[in-house]
């Protein structure tokens, strides 16, 4: 049973959907096939009833249109342009005739409205672009070449103008990117001033719409740099306070340390005790001499001398200097130690001032203790004795010979077990061993 009639390719003509329709019993559904869209262009629906000599209409998603060259309206017959929109009205289209002028003006305005929405989505991308980047922390350098590459400009400079009052005006470069960047306002090609005493100066060529986007992504470079030194100036005070902090403490600790030495050696006279008395008056202007050397260090005033120093140099020279004392520190050393990488005068200074805080320390019967071990190019020395690790870890002593061996490259610890042993460990870079 026959249920369908349709036809693809040219649109057909009356008669053969009357003959359909007379002698098969249903009309034909023509379809207009375009080649160079590659698909249906109008058809008659399933749904829609089939008109003859109506191709029908444009399926969804699809506009149809005819074009006729303007001058051919000209000169054309009132008769034909009648039969023209009677046939586009019958296709269930709207017929509108115009001039060549109209149309050319429609074009233009269509032009110029994909123009203006296609500068809108990339005036929009380069702005959205840098405050990401701003967002994520990005350098200021970064943001400035940033800008060069939005723009395709050869050179960007931010530059800042000194607050010092001189003759003329003096700028300092941020920021910039480019093989030459302008050092002056006045050598750059397009300038986007952000306040009095900061402007983008950039070299390249702009248009009026560039420049006003480029006002507003300068705009935005200030910010980041406003940011910046905000940001610097607060790590800045932070770090002020914390060395005014450090500089309280140490002058705290040198008091104790003087009153302790001084009291020694006062009562050691008491006694008459004169060995006693020289001892800790020595040990009292050490002290002096070391806030003296912590200062220096600190100003960086105190010279090193890097250079491979062997274990064995250094347990013969703490002894010496710790006097019959040091001899009963107990040493366990590798068989095998690497020279350590050290100024080999500050850090026998360093241990000899550990070993006599850690023998002053000591109960009689225990001695101090001093082990080495080698691990990864470093050498670790680590010295173990006496109590009270709370206050020594607070010690001038203690400050000194660590801000000596981070001086060195190396790292000095504390650690202790509920104020009753106290260690100290010292880390620095080793020689390689030669076999």
């Amino acid at each position: 049973m026959l249920r369908f009639i349709a036809s693809v390719g040219e649109p057909l003509n009356p008669e053969v959907v009357l003959w359909g329709r007379d002698v098969l019993g249903l009309p034909a559904h023509g379809n207009w096939w375009q080649i160079e869209t590659g698909c249906v262009v109008i058809t008659n629906l399933v749904a829609c009833s089939v008109k003859p000599g109506s191709t029908g209409r444009s399926p969804p998603g699809m506009l149809a249109l005819h074009v006729v060259p303007a001058d051919g309206l000209t000169h054309a017959d009132p008769t034909a342009l009648a039969a023209q929109r009677t046939l586009v009205e019958s296709l269930g289209g709207t017929y509108h005739q115009t001039t060549g002028e109209s149309v050319g003006a429609a074009a233009d305005a269509a032009a110029r409205h994909t123009h203006q929405a296609v500068r809108a989505t990339w005036e929009a991308r380069v702005l959205n672009r840098l405050a990401t980047a701003m967002m994520h922390g990005q350098d200021l350098p970064s943001l400035v070449e940033q800008v060069r590459e939005s723009f395709g400009l050869t050179d960007v400079s931010l530059l800042e103008r000194a607050p010092e009052a001189t003759p003329g005006p003096r700028w300092y470069v941020v920021a910039s990117a480019g093989a030459h960047p302008p050092e002056q306002p006045y050598e750059a090609d397009v300038e986007s001033p952000v306040s009095d005493t900061l402007t983008l100066a950039t070299r390249g060529v702009l248009t009026t719409d560039d420049q006003r986007i480029l006002g507003a992504c300068a705009a935005q470079l200030g910010m980041a740099h406003l940011h910046g030194s905000l940001a610097r100036h607060a790590a800045e005070t932070d770090t002020f306070a914390d060395a005014e902090r450090t500089r309280a403490s140490l002058i705290r600790a040198a008091d104790r340390d003087l009153r302790e030495r001084l009291c020694a050696a006062e009562a050691a006279l008491a006694r008459q005790d004169m060995d006693t008395a020289r001892t800790s008056v020595r040990r009292a202007a050490q002290v002096v001499a070391d806030l003296a050397d912590l200062d220096r260090l600190q100003g960086g005033a105190l010279d090193l001398y890097l250079r491979p120093v062997g274990l064995d140099e250094l347990l013969t020279a703490v002894p010496d200097d710790l006097g019959p004392g040091g001899r009963t520190i107990q040493v366990r050393l590798p068989e095998q130690a690497p020279d350590v990488i050290a100024d080999g005068a500050l850090l026998t200074r360093v241990l000899t001032a550990l070993a006599a805080d850690a023998l002053i320390h000591s109960p009689a019967g225990r001695p101090p203790t001093l082990t080495a071990e080698a691990f990864d190019g470093r050498l670790r020395i680590r010295l173990t004795g006496g109590a009270d690790g709370a206050q020594r870890a607070d010690s001038l002593t203690l400050r000194l010979s660590q801000d000596l061996t981070e001086a060195m490259g190396g790292t000095l610890e504390p650690t202790y077990d509920d104020g009753r042993l106290f260690s100290v460990t010292l880390t620095l870079p080793a020689a390689a061993i030669h076999s």
